[in-house]
């Protein structure tokens, strides 16, 4: 049930995605949004290759739980910074966004290779 959840969630982080980088680049800056797609891509595979050394160190449970918090605290953070925004703080919130992302579609893969007994 909590890879259910997860799910969910996930979809509404996708949708804030989406809501956000046309919120982050005004009409004079439409042509950053290829750029903050790439630094949402370059924050996925950092986050991709967190989850792999954070679940190793901590239990399976700890780190969905470390996604969570993380995806909750990007998402507070976005909310209270939207109307101060600039673009570096739009580059860095990208980061972010792609680095929860990712974190969270690991954790979902590495729960599911381990009920699964390696078939993903």
């Amino acid at each position: 049930t909590a890879i259910l959840a997860v799910l969910i969630y996930e979809g509404f982080i996708l949708g804030f995605i989406a809501t956000s980088l046309s919120a982050f680049s005004q009409n004079k800056h439409k042509e950053l949004i290829g750029i903050y797609l790439i630094v949402l891509g370059i924050g996925a595979i950092f986050g991709g290759f967190a989850i792999g050394i954070v679940s190793d160190f901590i239990s399976t449970s700890n780190s969905g739980k470390s996604s969570v918090l993380y995806s909750l605290l990007v998402s507070v953070i976005t909310i209270l910074i939207t109307p101060y925004i600039s673009k570096p703080i739009s580059f860095v919130m990208c980061f972010a966004w792609g680095f929860s992302q990712q974190y969270m579609h690991g954790w979902m893969f590495i729960v599911s290779s381990k009920n699964f007994n390696g078939r993903a």
